[in-house]
């Protein structure tokens, strides 16, 4: 029998407290099953571009009846095998066509947001091919804006490249930013500052812990350095926090870790 949260987090947060639709190795709806009474908001994994991986119509309805039945909504990751910066232009058309078409499948959820991963797929020293990535992913966010994807309703994912050039496709095109705050403690990026700086962009964080460069685990891995700001970088957050992590183990010992934190500094 897969165990439930023992209390709700709905409500208690000035922004919308999430977590992912992978707790359970089940699929979409039971996972909202399970999930749905105790959280804000869940985040849809759609982490393949193989449409038979998607939530089907009737499993898209059945999620939206649920979402109303425990006032949760939703957002959606959009697949990681998407490459929108692709040199080969058939790779970036059908990106672009993957993304349009989860849209057009996830718009009756009326998702807080669709966050895309824009993966570096060049030799990140080779500033001539770094320069020429930039270009085409810019004109693959200006298709899908083009194709009638309203900027505000996508968010741009941190990797394992400078935020700044995320920060330079949202003032471009104007869409939002995903900050992955698990991505800029790999890379020992400061984080209060980061916030501070995109905090007017940002509309979902994604939080994990992170050890010895190892991200996605239980917050409770998270140092006390990298963690005792959090309740001040946050009380006045309203968008959408996601622990970003694939366990009810990782999940529930995570949300204890901040519930305490957040307790200790209010």
């Amino acid at each position: 029998m897969n165990p439930t949260l023992p209390k709700s987090y709905k409500d208690r947060f000035p922004f919308r407290l999430g977590t992912t639709s992978y707790i359970y190795p089940l699929g979409y709806v039971a996972n909202i099953e399970l999930l749905g009474p105790w959280l804000d908001e869940i985040e849809l994994l759609l982490f393949e571009s193989r449409s038979s991986s998607w939530p089907s119509p009737a499993e898209v309805k059945e999620l939206i009846a649920l979402g109303g039945k425990y006032s949760l909504r939703y957002h959606i990751h959009l697949p990681l095998d998407l490459s929108l910066g692709h040199a080969n232009p058939h790779m970036r058309t059908a990106a672009v066509e993957t993304v349009l078409r989860l849209f057009e499948l996830t718009a009756a959820l009326s998702p807080a947001t669709l966050t895309l991963h824009l993966p570096l797929d060049v030799d990140s020293a080779d500033k001539e091919a770094v320069h020429g990535w930039r270009q085409r992913v810019l004109e693959s966010l200006m298709q899908l804006s083009d194709s009638g994807v309203p900027p505000h309703a996508v968010s741009l994912e941190n990797l394992d490249y400078p935020i700044e050039w995320i920060d330079e496709f949202s003032q471009q095109t104007g869409f939002r930013m995903c900050l992955d705050i698990g991505h800029l403690l790999v890379h020992q990026v400061k984080v209060p500052a980061t916030y501070r700086r995109y905090r007017d962009k940002i509309d979902v964080i994604h939080l994990h812990g992170v050890r010895n460069g190892k991200d996605h685990l239980s917050l409770a891995e998270l140092r006390d350095q990298d963690s005792l700001w959090i309740p001040e970088l946050l009380q006045t957050f309203t968008g959408s926090l996601s622990l970003e992590v694939f366990s009810y183990k990782d999940l529930a010992s995570s949300l204890d870790f901040f519930e305490r934190l957040w307790e200790r500094a209010f």
